[in-house]
């Protein structure tokens, strides 16, 4: 639903806000969530091989999205016959990632309003993610976004967000009830498991989570486009 829209539905916005607590801390992934950055994933192996003067298959990265990046090493110097070893393919798709983090990653449309509407409201905000934080905080930088956030916790350190331990250590450097705790996220795995922990979740809509749309209205309190739609839906 766009913003226009969400105005246009204003009766049903305000029923379905009066059903929910107050918006007093908020959790947020990075990537899909706050950054338009899936795209980048979705075509890092096919980038790679580029840069390797090698023409990749079209359905490369189809081909390869459930292999961990030493597998996928292997896959090239056997498929393309890449003369690499797979250190080196490691180190050239982990140069290309911090490359595209600190100079090219935008966040998503309506993302900076949301983040200094809440900011001007001293709502505190905490991010969790699973993508290493050096890559988030060299993002949030460049953005000029990076004192607006309480905490960063990376599944690195905190877990993977198929348990909870995450979004409840998030919520501890918030400081917030519980109830009152936005988990603001894209991936539909992440939202079951939040909601399970007693989270509201705010479902972001993500071309790379498409498929899942029908799966996600299940879970979530609220499903919008565009962040700044969530203001219509939620007391702050």
């Amino acid at each position: 639903m766009s913003k226009v829209a969400a105005q246009g539905n204003s009766k049903q916005a305000a029923g379905k806000a009066g059903q929910l607590a107050p918006l007093r801390g908020a959790i947020l992934d990075v990537d899909g969530t706050l950054l338009d950055s899936m795209p980048m994933w979705d075509r890092l192996a096919a980038q790679y091989l580029r840069c390797q003067g090698v023409q990749p298959e079209a359905d490369v990265n189809e081909r390869i999205k459930d292999l961990t990046v030493e597998e996928a090493g292997r896959y090239f110097q056997r498929h393309y016959g890449l003369r690499k070893t797979v250190p080196e393919i490691q180190a050239g798709v982990v140069a290309l990632v911090r490359h595209y983090y600190a100079a090219e990653a935008e966040l998503k449309p309506g993302a900076r309003e949301f983040l200094e509407f809440l900011h001007q409201r001293q709502v505190p905000l905490c991010l969790a993610t699973v993508t290493d934080a050096v890559l988030v905080q060299s993002a949030l930088a460049r953005l000029g976004l990076s004192s607006y956030f309480v905490k960063l916790l990376t599944c690195k350190e905190a877990g993977s967000k198929e348990r909870p331990e995450i979004f409840l250590e998030a919520r501890a450097a918030l400081g917030t009830p519980l109830a009152a705790t936005y988990v603001f996220e894209d991936s539909y795995y992440a939202m079951v498991t939040a909601k399970a922990a007693g989270f509201p979740v705010v479902a972001v809509y993500d071309t790379s989570a498409a498929a899942d749309s029908a799966r996600i209205k299940t879970v979530a309190a609220v499903y919008v486009k565009n962040l700044t739609e969530t203001e219509h839906y939620l007391d702050v």
